[in-house]
């Protein structure tokens, strides 16, 4: 992306990439602009490329809601957009209609015409009609309610662009998680920084989000531990309780000859058992509520998709997070029970033989 300027031509860019990194491109153009439905004007953000780029770089052909399920390519032409399916259920939309979109940007440069006196010769293409192609659905709050998708003409048309001008282009990488690294590489091409591009991989778009989520995470995991430290009180006290119950047979077996070790044994696997019987109901119990997550939220209807920028509540299963929540579990548990195992080894004999009697 050039700073604060478009690709005059795109189209060398994208074989430079292509060629020399193997990455797929897309060139887009994003503005903003208004629909008018009968009384009402709502802002949106458009988003313009061209469909025979798009469906080799991007996965957007699988939003796309189709009558036929083997249909693989949508229509998007110069008169054509594609909107959400939220908003086509809002504003009563379906495919076939037409819709009036305003050019914020054309209307801002005649009203500065008119301020100084000069013909308006904008006026007539200030606002387009554009036919609904197609309806998607991604999933994303934010995306389904603010972004529509136009044609890279029309996008470039309503921005004043020259004739096969971008904004930008979009790279799709074989790995996102190396995007970062991808991005690094890119920047440090002599092609790429004779052109003054900038890179700007996702995680640095969503870096505020992710930032979110990992506070929140942190901050679970810790509520977690704590949960599993009450639940570790619970042992101590239960084995604690247990001993005070057999002091008489904790004084035969030390008077028999038992070691201490042994006896200690005895209430360190009590306490491993019950971690490990507690640590299995708990995960077994936690992957259910998983797969049925949106229920559950249903029920307790505590999910804001509109606050969480997603319509379901995902889910993503880390195979290190669940062995150090199940395996710290049983681990707290176990030392919690040497408590009470250490009182039991320093029971004396006589006295408990005698307490019974």
């Amino acid at each position: 992306k050039y700073d604060d300027s478009s690709f005059e031509d795109f189209l060398p860019t994208i074989e430079y990439i292509e060629k020399k990194y193997g990455y797929k491109c897309s060139p887009f153009t994003q503005l903003p602009i208004f629909i008018q439905r009968d009384d009402e004007i709502k802002p949106f953000l458009a988003k313009g490329f061209l469909p025979e780029y798009e469906q080799e770089a991007s996965s957007i052909s699988k939003y796309i809601l189709k009558e036929d399920p083997n249909q693989k390519n949508y229509s998007l032409k110069p008169n054509e957009i594609i909107i959400s399916e939220r908003l086509a259920n809002s504003m009563g939309i379906r495919p076939g209609d037409e819709l009036v979109i305003h050019s914020p940007q054309k209307y801002g440069k005649m009203l500065l015409q008119k301020n100084e006196g000069e013909v308006n010769d904008i006026k007539l293409n200030a606002a387009k009609k554009l036919r609904v192609s197609a309806i998607f659905n991604t999933g994303y709050t934010d995306i389904d309610k603010n972004v529509l998708f136009m044609h890279l003409d029309t996008a470039n048309d309503f921005l004043e662009l020259e004739w096969g001008a971008a904004q930008g282009i979009d790279v799709s990488v074989p790995d996102p998680e190396l995007a970062l690294e991808n991005a690094k590489e890119m920047a440090n091409d002599e092609h790429f920084s004779k052109l003054k591009t900038q890179f700007l991989p996702w995680q640095f778009k969503k870096k505020q989000f992710f930032d979110i989520v990992k506070k929140e995470k942190t901050m679970m995991m810790l509520v977690l531990f704590f949960i599993v430290g009450g639940a570790a009180v619970g042992v101590a006290a239960c084995l604690f309780s247990l001993v005070l119950q057999k002091t008489h047979e904790i004084g035969v077996l030390k008077a028999v000859g038992v070691s201490p070790f042994a006896i200690l044994s005895i209430f360190l696997i009590q306490g491993l058992v019950l971690g490990i019987l507690g640590s299995t109901l708990g995960l077994l119990g936690g992957l259910f509520t998983l797969n049925n997550r949106q229920k559950v939220v249903e029920i307790l209807g505590n999910w804001n998709p509109d606050f969480y920028f997603l319509d379901e509540v995902p889910m993503l299963i880390l195979q290190s997070d669940v062995n150090l929540i199940f395996f710290g579990s049983i681990i707290i548990c176990s030392v919690a029970s040497l408590f009470p195992a250490l009182v039991a080894i320093s029971v004396n004999p006589v006295r408990a033989l005698h307490s019974n009697e």
